[in-house]
């Protein structure tokens, strides 16, 4: 069995994805208020909750479900800044990383700007991280412009051969600009160790 740990921050909350989701974001925030002596009112609490909730129900109805869901959300009292989504997948030996890529390229005429694309080093070997910012239609006179960020990895197992994916999006490009270090940070910690085959 192949797991993956990221190393992260206490601004990183990882989510139980077995647990009830808004039992688990209403305990969780519960729990970091206490920790970090924030007054939360009910109204704010549930604002909070409603925030997480989304994010989590999506993760569970998954045909098949990340192996790790996290949030960023450095203080208590403020709603998260973004939810990460952590998938692997058997890839064939033949794809290399660039055609792993493939699925997540949007098309030229979609993007605001160029996308950006770039290598950065981990324990789990080089991932390839790649920005899209791009024009969402909303109706025939309104485009809403979003960011979407992703990470991949190849690596060789036991089992043969695995993608990790590690991605994020944003409607806020100001939030956006502001987490990317934060991503990076994290995205560098990934580790993956395989359990011997008995």
């Amino acid at each position: 069995m192949t797991t993956v740990v990221l190393d992260h921050t206490d601004e990183w909350v990882q989510a139980d994805l077995e647990a009830d989701p808004r039992r688990w974001a209403q305990t969780t925030i519960l729990r970091r208020a206490a920790r970090e002596r924030a007054e939360l009112s009910a109204e704010r609490v549930g604002l909070l909750v409603d925030v997480m909730v989304p994010a989590l129900e999506a993760a569970r109805k998954e045909e098949i479900p990340p192996v790790m869901l996290l949030f960023l959300q450095p203080v208590a009292a403020e709603p998260v800044i973004c939810s990460v989504v952590v998938r692997v997948e058997a890839v064939p030996e033949s794809l290399p990383t660039a055609g792993l890529l493939e699925e997540f390229r949007l098309p030229e005429e979609m993007l605001e700007q160029p996308a950006v694309q770039e290598t950065i080093q981990t324990p789990a070997g080089p991932a390839v991280h790649l920005v899209q910012r791009y024009r969402a239609p909303v109706n025939p006179e309104y485009e809403l412009v979003q960011e979407h960020e992703v990470f991949v990895w190849r690596v060789s197992d036991s089992q043969g051969d695995l993608a990790f994916y590690l991605s994020t999006g944003y409607l806020d490009l100001v939030e956006a600009a502001r987490c990317r270090p934060k991503l990076v940070e994290l995205a560098s910690t990934l580790t993956v160790t395989s359990d011997p085959v008995s």
